[in-house]
């Protein structure tokens, strides 16, 4: 190849160059045939064969290149996560004192005879007599009574014994919307009494009793 005998040439020149420095050092000496020399020197470069020194490869750098990787929609499953419950705390009830009213008491109902009356256990003249009233006398009446000759009043007379008299045999005073309606005891169960029998006795025994009676009537 061209660049081997260049090569080869140039190292004959170099040769040739240092045997004529050598020469010029040494004159004083036989020096052989430089001319001879130098001609074989050159005879021998040509006739070398050259030799084909393989030249290995270069790697040429590739520069990376920035390729975009598209993302991926990966889908993220939905975790439950439990919610704890919180304790809401209830307030606790406040006792918010009720003022009392001040409710007035209805005023009592009273009664007054407005003659001598029968006092008697029940709403009814079948009832016994349990005492008598002047009149006049008042009293605070507890209950009434609807019974089929008229209206009935109960009231206490003391110690708590319960006597009833007829409406029109006592004068009312206060409201009688207010007067609880009350309950008839039992009819007592009356014994008929024996009648004595007609004579000179019993004759005798109706005059007296009628010689006896007082003046003036008693209600029921």
């Amino acid at each position: 190849m061209k660049p081997n005998r260049l090569g080869f040439a140039l190292v004959a020149v170099a040769l040739i160059v240092a045997a004529l420095a050598l020469t010029g050092c040494n004159a004083a000496q036989p020096t052989p045939d430089i001319s001879a020399t130098v001609a074989k020197a050159i005879e021998e470069t040509a006739a070398a064969k050259p030799t084909d020194t393989p030249v290995p490869p270069t790697a040429t750098p590739v520069p990376p290149t920035d390729t975009p990787i598209p993302p991926t929609d990966t889908p993220v499953p939905p975790t439950d996560t439990p919610i704890p419950p919180t304790d809401t705390p209830v307030p606790e009830p406040t006792d918010t004192p009720i003022p009392p009213t001040d409710t007035p008491a209805p005023e009592p109902v009273q009664l007054t005879f407005n003659k001598a009356v029968n006092l008697r256990g029940g709403p009814g003249t079948n009832y016994l007599v349990v005492g008598k009233g002047a009149q006049g006398d008042s009293y605070a009446i507890v209950g009434q009574y609807e019974a089929s000759d008229g209206v009935w009043y109960q009231f206490d007379v003391g110690d708590e014994k319960m006597a009833w008299v007829r409406e029109d045999l006592v004068e009312i005073s206060g409201a009688v919307e207010n007067i609880a309606v009350a309950e008839a005891p039992p009819t007592p169960e009356v014994t008929p009494t024996p009648k004595p029998p007609a004579g000179p006795r019993h004759h005798a025994l109706l005059q007296r009793q009628s010689r006896c009676r007082p003046v003036g009537t008693l209600g029921v």
